[in-house]
């Protein structure tokens, strides 16, 4: 069967072909196909070596955009980001990747002030020198005496001359008040009284002396149970050769007599001078001494 010199099942063939080419031209996604062709497609029978055959033409073609390539950005104006920095503007690419990563956003931070500490801070204590008095009446030997015992000291030596005990012993006509050290009082009690006067403390001895010795002083323990045991000892401290032994065997007691010793005390003396301590421990006894500096030997004697 034929219908205008065509047969039949030729032209229901052809209205399917033409029926699927209008869908495939309406279905063109624009999004994915950048070029759409306009003319519909188009079929037709032909004949090829004796052998039917269908030839579809005019189809849509599908025409994906080339990739950008970095050539290509580089021929025409570049797509440019301004950055905020200083630096050179991004390119298509870094701004790509800029984009991606947002920058950390900028935190003020407002500088805080120093906090006052509250931590308890212990209050100064104003210094308080200590006071000495003379009561009205009073001798300056009995305020001295008394000084010494409020101080609590127990082991004082006191060398005072005629002179400086004669005007310790004057009355305090109305009282007076000294500040500062024990020293510094006694120091200044001697200006008012017009002679040297002088404390002397040495804490490691436990030893203290009252005298008028203008220079560097020495202080000393005499102890022992006799006087020649006293000077036997105090030959010792002062560094000087002692030899045991009788007379007849150049002992250093050549003395026939030995006198005892009442009690222990301390005594004062400029320093490394022996003899002046030798003289001060044999006052008021019936011995004296020699003393030989060459070699620092020392013998005891009866007085001539």
């Amino acid at each position: 069967m034929s219908l205008g010199g065509e047969p039949l099942h030729h032209i229901m063939l052809y209205n399917q072909i033409e029926l699927f080419m209008k869908r495939i031209s309406s279905i063109a996604l624009c999004g994915m196909i950048s070029t759409c062709a306009i003319a519909a497609p188009h079929a037709k029978w032909q004949t090829v070596d004796g052998q039917e055959r269908i030839v579809i033409s005019q189809l849509p073609t599908m025409v994906t955009p080339p990739l950008a390539t970095y050539s290509s950005i580089e021929q025409g104006d570049p797509f440019v980001i301004e950055s905020e920095s200083s630096n050179a503007p991004l390119s298509l690419v870094e701004a790509a990747i800029a984009g991606s990563k947002k920058a950390p956003a900028k935190i003020a931070v407002k500088p805080q002030q120093a906090k006052q500490s509250t931590a308890y801070q212990t209050p100064t204590k104003k210094l308080v020198q200590p006071q000495y008095v003379v009561t009205k009446g009073q001798s300056y030997m009995t305020a001295l005496r008394q000084w010494v015992a409020k101080d609590k000291l127990t082991r004082v030596a006191w060398s005072l001359p005629p002179a400086a005990i004669k005007a310790l012993e004057e009355i305090s006509p109305n009282g007076e008040v000294f500040k500062g050290s024990l020293s510094q009082v006694v120091t200044t009690l001697g200006k008012q009284l017009d002679t040297p006067l002088h404390f002397t403390h040495n804490p490691m001895k436990g030893l203290a002396a009252i005298h008028t010795l203008d220079s560097n002083v020495e202080l000393n323990w005499v102890h022992g149970a006799t006087l020649k045991n006293a000077v036997h000892n105090l030959t010792t401290d002062f560094g000087w050769s002692w030899k045991d032994g009788t007379t007849i065997q150049g002992g250093s007691w050549m003395s026939p007599d030995n006198f005892q010793l009442a009690a222990p005390y301390p005594i004062v003396s400029p320093r490394g001078d022996f003899a002046f301590a030798l003289n001060t421990v044999l006052d008021g006894y019936p011995v004296q001494a020699q003393l030989l500096y060459g070699t620092k030997n020392i013998f005891i004697m009866e007085k001539e």
